[in-house]
C-alpha cells in the first residue's frame, strides 16, 4: 500500500545555523518540534532514531523516554538530550503532559575571528561519553535546569511571535541555549559529540526522509516514493540514508520494522500476526523470517525472554 504522505507535514519544516563563536549550530524549527501536549493514555509513540541529537524539557507532568539500553525518567525542569542513532520512543506518563522538543547538529566552523569555544565544548561532550559508556549505554542523561526552561520558554514565544524581528531573537535565544547547554555539561555527563553528521543545509532535508520513514514504514514504501515527494532523485535519497545510517534503505526500513516489533513483543498482548501487519507485513511467514535473521530468535522466543526479564527485575 503507498503510504498517504502528501508533503504538507513538513512543508513548514526550517532549518535554522547559529553561530556560537566558532561553533555552527544546526537547529530545525517548527511548533510541532518545540512544542506538544498529549493526554494520559495517548502519549506513547513508536521506536524511531534520528540523525541528529534530540533535546527535550519537561514543562509540566512526567515524560518517559525509552531506549534500547534505558529509561530516562523527566519531570518538570528536567531536560535531556538523546544521541544520534539511538532508537527511542516517548511516553506520557501523566494526563496533560507538556515538553519541548527539537532536533540540532553542530560543528566547528572556519572563523578565524571567533573565540575558540568549539574545542572545548567538544571536549566535554566526548569526555562525558566516555564517562557513559560504561554505566549508561543509552548515552544520554537527565539534568534539572531552570535556566534552560526559561530559554526555551522565550525560544518558543519569539518563534510563535509576528514580530518583524522574530528569526534574530530566535537565534539570540538559540546562542543562549548552546552556552546554557555548555554549563551544564561542565557539571554533569552527558551525550558524545558525532563529527559532522550532516553537511552545510542538509538538517530539513534529511529530517524529512527521516519523519517519512519512521511515520510510514509500515507500508510499501522506497526510496523512490521518498525522491518523488521531496523533489531529489533516488541516488540522493540513498545516498543520504547510506551516509546518516551506513545502511542502504531496505535495511534501514527492515531495522526500524523490527525494532518496532520488538517493543510490541516486549510491551503489548498483540498476537504475532497482529504486530507483523502493524510493522507492514502481509506475510506471516515474510515477518518471521526477516525476525529470526535480525533478532537471531523467533517473535515467540523473544517475548519469553522479555516477559522472563521482566519477572527478575
Amino acid at each position: 500500500m503507498r503510504p498517504p504522505y502528501t508533503g504538507e507535514e513538513t512543508i513548514n519544516f526550517k532549518e535554522l545555523s547559529v553561530n556560537v563563536e566558532n561553533i555552527k549550530v544546526s537547529v530545525l524549527t517548527d511548533k510541532g518540534l518545540f512544542d506538544e501536549m498529549r493526554e494520559e493514555g495517548q502519549g506513547q509513540g513508536d521506536t524511531h532514531v534520528h540523525a541528529y541529537y534530540e533535546a527535550f524539557l519537561v514543562k509540566e507532568g512526567h515524560l518517559s523516554i525509552k531506549t534500547t539500553d534505558a529509561s530516562l525518567e523527566l519531570y518538570e525542569n528536567d531536560f535531556a538530550i538523546i544521541m544520534p542513532g539511538v532508537y527511542h520512543y516517548t511516553a506520557m506518563q501523566e494526563k496533560n503532559t507538556k515538553r519541548y522538543s527539537l532536533g540540532f547538529t553542530y560543528k566547528k566552523n572556519s572563523s578565524e575571528k571567533a573565540e575558540d569555544l568549539y574545542t572545548d565544548f567538544d571536549r566535554v561532550m566526548r569526555e562525558s561519553a566516555a564517562k557513559n559508556q560504561e554505566t549508561k549505554p543509552n548515552r544520554a542523561v537527565c539534568v534539572h535546569s531552570t535556566n534552560i526552561r526559561s530559554a526555551l520558554d522565550r525560544l518558543y514565544g519569539y518563534y510563535m511571535s509576528g514580530s518583524v524581528l522574530k528569526w534574530q531573537y530566535v537565534k539570540a535565544c538559540i546562542n543562549e541555549l548552546v552556552l546554557l547547554i555548555y554549563e551544564e555539561l561542565s557539571k554533569k555527563d552527558f551525550v558524545p559529540n558525532m563529527d559532522e553528521i550532516l553537511g552545510d543545509n542538509s538538517l530539513a532535508r534529511s529530517y524529512k526522509i527521516e519523519y517519512i520513514v519512521n511515520k510510514y514504514y509500515m507500508y510499501d514504501i522506497s526510496a523512490a516514493f521518498i525522491a518523488e515527494k521531496l523533489f531529489l532523485s533516488e541516488k540522493q535519497v540513498n545516498r543520504i540514508v547510506k551516509k546518516l545510517y551506513n545502511q542502504t534503505f531496505g535495511q534501514k526500513i527492515t531495522a526500524l520494522r523490527m525494532k518496532v516489533a520488538s517493543q510490541y513483543l516486549a510491551e503489548t498482548s498483540m498476537t504475532v500476526s497482529e504486530i507483523a501487519g502493524r510493522v507492514g507485513y502481509t506475510s506471516l511467514c515474510g515477518f518471521y523470517s526477516a525476525f529470526r535473521k535480525y533478532c537471531g530468535c523467533t517473535p515467540g522466543e523473544f517475548r519469553r525472554e522479555a516477559s522472563d526479564s521482566k519477572l527478575d527485575d
